[in-house]
């Protein structure tokens, strides 16, 4: 799969389905990443995913059943870039999530691995993707119609409700 991207080599960068060994590098992952990206994915504007507030996300997508939970990862050699994960919360539907670390932004992770969560989620029988983001998140948004599927978005309460369909 190739990765548009200026620095580091796109080919060492690889998609991969996380693995419990990287627990360590999952949390330096989360350490490196800033407020305003925190606050992009996770939609609460003080926290940092440090100490405590990282073990908690740390156990909440790695200590999960594989059939409730699918996480893909970016790693460039042993550093992990980026994640996305999908929880399925209904037949034929899951609530997804995706971040990139800050320095490796808008450079086509956050599509490859939309992508790659697509394809294994479509393996699992899942027809729609959901999700919150921040009003105002164009990247976000970019990315979802960046998929070439169709998509829809419903304002409220300072944030939007996506849906993309897979098999639209």
């Amino acid at each position: 799969m190739t990765i548009m991207s200026e620095h580091p080599d796109p080919a060492r960068l690889r998609l991969r389905i996380v693995e419990a060994d990287d627990r360590d590098a999952m949390r330096a992952f989360l350490g490196r990443l800033s407020q305003g990206t925190v606050q992009a994915r996770y939609l609460q504007p003080s926290l940092r995913l440090v100490g405590p507030s990282a073990d908690r996300e740390l156990g909440r997508m790695l200590d999960r059943s594989p059939a409730e939970r699918v996480v893909v990862v970016t790693v460039d050699d042993a550093e992990i870039r980026g994640v996305a994960e999908c929880v399925s919360d209904h037949p034929g539907r899951a609530d997804i999530g995706l971040v990139v670390e800050d320095a490796f932004q808008e450079r086509g992770i956050g599509r490859a691995l939309l992508r790659t969560l697509a394809q294994l989620a479509g393996g699992r029988g899942i027809r729609t993707f959901t999700g919150d983001m921040a009003y105002g998140n164009k990247r976000a948004v970019a990315v979802l119609r960046g998929s070439g599927r169709p998509l829809q978005l419903q304002s409220g309460d300072g944030r939007v409700r996506f849906t993309l369909l897979l098999d639209g």
